[in-house]
């Protein structure tokens, strides 16, 4: 098995972050710390979005699979979107960043826009500015 960037040779066990307990949604950090719970699969997947986006933007490349590494293109683009916004918080404030997603949301809404997973992207967004 391939190693991700950063990562020892090694066997890793690698699986899908989101699981069920009782109708309740979770995520797996890597460190084996359960996050949740949360109504539904949607919402627990925004909140892995975030978190893995938080990871990166705080520089704990240790707890995220890497762009590369997963496999998974809707979290991946999710990711790049909650990470994006968290750099327009960080750098220029919440005001300047709802600025930001208003105009992202309208690009990716708008008609003919060819990005990857628009939707998935949106409620990223939405997700991380009701955070806020």
């Amino acid at each position: 098995m391939a190693s991700r960037r950063n990562e020892t040779e090694g066997v890793y066990f690698r699986s899908n972050r989101l699981f069920a307990v009782n109708h309740d949604w979770y995520f797996a950090t890597r460190e084996g710390e359960n996050k949740g719970p949360f109504k539904d699969r949607n919402q627990a997947e925004l909140a892995l979005a975030a978190f893995i986006a938080r990871c990166i933007s705080e520089g704990d490349s240790h707890s995220v699979a890497t762009r590369n590494g997963d496999g998974n293109e809707v979290l991946n683009d999710m990711v790049e979107e909650a990470r994006d916004l968290m750099q327009i918080i960080q750098s220029h404030g919440i005001t300047r960043a709802c600025v930001w997603a208003y105009d992202r949301i309208r690009s990716l809404r708008g008609a003919g826009h060819k990005t990857r997973h628009p939707l998935r992207r949106i409620a990223v967004i939405e997700h991380l500015l009701n955070s806020h």
